[in-house]
């Protein structure tokens, strides 16, 4: 009961704060800037530019482009910037709160009234769904203009069988069937929650950061560096099994990318769901160990 009201609270100043909007439209664009559709003479253009030239002369023959139907709002989710910037977006809206909270020895009070390590743990949850939160609501910022400009899927799923239909849009079955129930509001919440598992991964390491460093440009930083050495590592790995060409080494791998992880498209849901529970848990013993530890109360 105590961690309940520690994690409102926090998340009632994170969402009152700029941070937690300003990662929400940092978000929305980094998913504009995924390539949605190369033209016949192989220049690519975004969803930004799309939605720009969809009044031009081009923009009156994207209509005709059978590809830009559904998979489409799953191209926005596969940003190359967002995987890099993903980690610093994700912890935005509630690293700043944390470290101003402790710099300014207000978490002496609250840990009185709470007691310390559920208050430790209301924080974990807090940054960890409001960095889930923010994510989402970005992507549903920038794929709601996107699906308002392709052809409507009803009019693919009458040209194709419905196997094909689900392999080619949805690329996952499961997808489908929150389209058959919901519509277009079923795909925007499935994928949305995609989104959101991956905000919310993301916003991990920067929790662990918060318990012995206190700049909070440092610990936003951090993560990022550490995922440009995964990705470094994963690249170097991915390649030698290229040059080998062990297709089946080289699937499981593509599954580890970055821009892959926890997302529906590589990973069941079952699968999904114990990979963010089981980060969120590591996450919180380790910071509440590291918290624990200080004879400051954290502050």
């Amino acid at each position: 009961m105590k961690t309940c009201k520690a994690l409102k609270q926090s998340m009632k100043a994170i969402f009152s704060s700029y941070g937690m909007w300003m990662a929400v439209i940092a978000s929305a664009f980094l998913f504009l800037t995924a390539t949605l559709v190369t033209d016949g003479e192989g220049r690519r253009y975004s969803a930004l530019q799309v939605l720009f030239l969809i009044r031009g002369e081009w923009g009156t023959q994207l209509q005709s482009f059978e590809v830009l139907n559904l998979s489409a709002i799953r191209t926005v989710g596969q940003s190359a910037y967002l995987a890099m910037f993903l980690p610093v977006v994700a912890a935005f809206p509630g690293i700043p709160f944390l470290l101003d909270e402790l710099k300014s020895g207000m978490s002496r009070y609250s840990i009185h009234r709470s007691g310390r390590y559920q208050h430790y743990l209301g924080h974990v949850l807090a940054v960890w769904l409001c960095g889930g939160l923010a994510v989402m609501f970005g992507y549903i910022l920038a794929a709601v203009p996107v699906l308002a400009v392709f052809p409507h899927p009803g009019e693919m799923q009458q040209m194709l069988e419905p196997e094909l239909f689900d392999m080619v849009v949805f690329a996952n079955n499961s997808l489908a069937w929150f389209y058959s129930i919901l519509g277009d509001v079923g795909l925007l919440l499935s994928f949305g929650l995609d989104m959101f598992f991956y905000g919310a991964f993301f916003s991990l390491p920067a929790i662990l950061f918060v318990g012995f460093l206190r700049n909070k440009y440092l610990v936003l930083c951090f993560p990022m560096i550490l995922l440009f050495f995964y990705d470094t590592i994963w690249k170097k790995i991915y390649n030698f099994y290229r040059i080998a060409w062990d297709q089946e080494m080289m699937m499981k791998i593509d599954s580890w990318a970055s821009n892959s992880l926890c997302s529906a498209a590589t990973m069941p849901t079952v699968g999904k769901w114990l990979w963010i529970l089981v980060g969120l848990l590591v996450t919180a013993v380790l910071y509440c160990i590291l918290m624990g530890r200080r004879l400051d109360c954290g502050a």
